[in-house]
């Protein structure tokens, strides 16, 4: 990706657009079974329709407005209700990817901000690009970073107790093969 340019990841169009048909489906035939229902007043089933309405129009914004933007300044991402968070590359402190998570640290912010891979396929497109582009953009500044404040590792083991040391050279001496000095040796099966 060029310096200026920048790029969009949202969730694939597909999903979007599943997903506003089944919630348009289902408050059809909520419809339908709420005029069935004789047990239900007009009015408590209208307020029941309008509260599956609310639902279903926040999900499909929340699914329609989620995007995350990859640009020369930064990472901008972008929630429904206008919700959106924006940090600068120079913001991130750390990085960890795995197939399934983005875990990125920002500077200021008490937790971290972290973008999911969820199991089903529900995620943003290009997931892999998305983790590609921000590791092209912060590693080789973190890796500077790490190098420089990098600790010598030091192994320290605990020595060993004089009695170990002791039976130890006791039991691989030829010593400990003839028994115990005293006493004389019995087979099994003899009488004192």
């Amino acid at each position: 990706m060029s310096a200026t340019a920048a790029r969009t990841f949202t969730l694939s169009r597909s999903l979007r657009l599943v997903a506003a048909v089944q919630f348009a489906v289902l408050l059809v035939l909520l419809a339908v079974a709420f005029a069935g229902d004789r047990q239900l007043s007009t009015r408590e089933a209208g307020l029941l329709w309008i509260l599956f309405a609310v639902l279903a129009f926040w999900v499909n914004l929340e699914l329609n407005a989620t995007r995350v933007t990859l640009d020369a300044e930064g990472v901008a991402i972008h929630r429904s209700f206008g919700f959106w968070r924006r940090f600068r590359w120079a913001e991130i402190d750390d990085l960890d990817c795995s197939p399934r998570l983005i875990s990125i640290a920002v500077r200021g912010l008490t937790s971290r901000v972290k973008l999911f891979r969820p199991v089903r396929g529900f995620a943003l497109e290009s997931f892999d690009e998305l983790q590609e582009e921000i590791a092209e953009r912060v590693m080789p500044r973190l890796l500077e970073t790490w190098n420089r404040v990098a600790v010598p590792v030091v192994y320290t083991y605990p020595g060993l107790p004089r009695g170990v040391i002791l039976a130890s050279i006791w039991a691989a001496s030829p010593l400990s093969s003839l028994g115990p000095c005293c006493s004389p040796c019995r087979s099994p099966g003899s009488r004192p």
